[in-house]
C-alpha cells in the first residue's frame, strides 16, 4: 500500500486465512502464514529494507507499523 494509513487487504485476508497454498515453478506447499511481531519482525523488516529500498520510503509515510509475514510449510 505504499504506505498508507491502513495495511492492504492481502494482510487481513492471511491474518483472517492464515492456511495458505504457495505455488512456484518447483511445485506447491501448503503453508501457514504467521504475522510477526517484536523483535522478529524487526529484524526481518530491517532485511527487507536493505534489499528493496523503496520499504523504507513506505515506512516513513505512515503511522502504522507496516507488517511481516512469514510463511511456514505446513508438516
Amino acid at each position: 500500500m505504499g504506505g498508507a494509513p491502513k495495511s492492504p487487504g492481502w494482510y487481513h485476508n492471511l491474518v483472517a486465512n492464515p492456511e495458505v497454498q504457495v505455488e512456484t515453478r518447483d511445485g506447491k506447499w501448503a503453508m501457514w502464514a504467521e504475522p510477526l511481531v517484536g523483535e522478529e519482525r524487526h529484524h526481518h523488516f530491517q532485511r527487507i529494507k536493505a534489499a528493496a529500498k523503496r520499504f523504507a520510503e513506505y515506512e516513513t509515510r505512515t503511522e502504522r507499523e507496516i507488517p511481516v509475514v512469514a510463511l511456514r510449510k505446513i508438516a
